[in-house]
C-alpha cells in the first residue's frame, strides 16, 4: 500500500478584514478540512469559484496572501509538518519535492527572458550547475511534447501559443523531479485539443515520473478522464469524496449531483444545458450554523425541508472506506427524510 505524500488534517484559513473605526473581522475561507493524495495517485479538487480550491493549493505551498493565515490544522509533506519546518528547510523543498503549475502562462512567465533560461532556474536554485541544469531543462522539453527543444529553449514567451507556455510551466515545475505537483486550474483559457493535450500530459507525467498530482478544477469533464479520487469542495469545505468512479457514479451530495448534471450531454444536441441556481456565499454569508449548500439546494425545496440543515453543520457519513459525505439527509445509502 502507497504512503500519503500529501495529508492536511483539519486546515482551516482565515482573512482578516479591519475598517477604519470598527474592530478587526476574522472570515474563514476554507474550514476544518481533510485531504490526502499517495505515492502516483492523482487526486482531483473540484468546485465552483470562489469555493477554497486555489486558497488550500497556496496554503500547502506557504504562499497565501498576506491578509490570509492558517488558523487551524496540519499540513505534512512526505511525513513533514511544513508550517514547523524554517525558511530554510521549506525552501529546500519548494520547486524541488513540491511544485505548482498557477493559471495563467501569460502572467506567470518573463516576457523578457528566454524560456529556457526561465526553466533552468530552478534547477539552478536547488544547486545545479548551468551546464547541467541546461541539459536537465532540454530534457524535460522533450518530455513535456516538445520536439524542437533547441528552439523551444532560446524563444520568447510571445512566440509560443498559449498551449505551449503551459506546458513551459509545467516544464519548470518538474526539472527538479518533484514528489508532488500541484497542477491549478491548468487549462484554462485553453481550447479543447489543446485541454486535451495537457490532459494526455499530465497523465503520461504521472506514469514515467511517479509524479503524485493535486488537480485542481472545476471541471467534472476533466478530472473523471485521469484522476484517481475526487474531493468536492463547497464554499470552504469539503461537502463529499470518494473515488472517481463512485463519485462520477453514485453521487450523493445535492451539490455534487448537480455539478454532474450540469454536465452535456454528446448524445442529445438540443438538450438545454441545466445550471446551478444562485452563486456561492460571500465569506460573511457563510459565518452561521447551516448547511453552506442550503439556500441553493434543490433537494430542500423540492421535499420542503429546513429545519436540519438550516440549524446543523452536517457531518461527515461513510457510505465506503472510500466514500464519504456531508448531507444531513443522507441515510442508508440515499438522501431521504427521517
Amino acid at each position: 500500500m502507497e504512503k500519503n505524500i500529501l495529508e492536511i488534517n483539519n486546515l482551516s484559513i482565515a482573512f482578516e478584514k479591519k475598517e477604519l473605526f470598527s474592530k478587526k473581522e476574522t472570515l474563514y475561507a476554507v474550514e476544518n478540512i481533510d485531504l490526502n493524495i499517495k505515492e502516483k495517485e492523482i487526486v482531483a479538487l473540484v468546485g465552483e469559484s470562489a469555493c477554497g480550491k486555489s486558497l488550500t493549493a497556496l496554503s500547502i505551498l506557504k504562499l497565501l496572501p498576506e491578509t490570509a493565515s492558517v488558523k487551524s490544522g496540519i499540513i505534512k509533506f512526505d511525513s513533514k509538518d511544513i508550517y514547523s519546518l524554517s525558511r530554510q528547510e521549506f525552501q529546500k523543498l519548494s520547486g524541488n519535492e513540491l511544485s505548482i503549475i498557477f493559471q495563467n502562462p501569460m502572467s506567470c512567465l518573463n516576457p523578457l527572458k528566454r524560456v529556457g533560461k526561465q526553466i533552468e532556474e530552478a534547477a539552478i536554485a536547488h544547486g545545479k550547475t548551468k551546464e547541467e541544469a541546461r541539459k536537465m531543462a532540454l530534457e524535460i522539453l522533450s518530455i513535456t511534447g516538445f520536439y524542437d527543444v533547441e528552439d523551444i529553449y532560446k524563444s520568447y514567451p510571445s512566440e509560443l501559443s498559449g498551449g505551449m507556455m503551459q506546458r513551459v510551466l509545467i516544464a519548470m515545475a518538474l526539472i527538479n523531479g518533484p514528489k508532488l505537483l500541484i497542477a491549478d486550474e491548468p487549462t484554462t483559457a485553453l481550447d479543447v485539443t489543446i485541454e486535451a493535450q495537457i490532459t494526455d500530459l499530465i497523465l503520461k507525467l504521472n506514469k514515467t515520473l511517479k509524479t503524485s498530482i493535486l488537480l485542481i478544477s472545476h471541471s467534472l469533464t476533466l478530472v473523471s478522464n485521469i484522476c484517481h479520487r475526487i474531493y468536492v469542495m463547497y464554499a470552504g469545505k469539503i461537502i463529499e469524496s470518494g473515488t472517481t468512479s463512485e463519485i462520477i457514479t453514485n453521487p450523493l451530495h445535492p451539490y455534487t449531483k448537480a455539478l454532474i448534471q450540469t454536465l452535456p450531454d454528446l448524445n442529445i444536441r438540443s438538450k438545454k444545458l441545466n445550471v446551478i441556481s444562485g452563486t456561492v456565499p460571500t465569506l460573511k454569508e457563510r459565518q452561521n450554523f447551516k448547511c453552506p449548500f442550503y439556500d441553493r439546494c434543490d433537494f430542500r425545496k423540492e421535499k420542503n425541508i429546513s429545519s436540519k440543515c438550516k440549524n446543523k453543520i452536517p457531518d461527515k457519513t461513510f457510505v465506503s472506506e472510500t466514500h464519504f459525505v456531508k448531507c444531513c439527509f443522507y441515510k442508508g445509502g440515499q438522501n431521504g427524510t427521517d
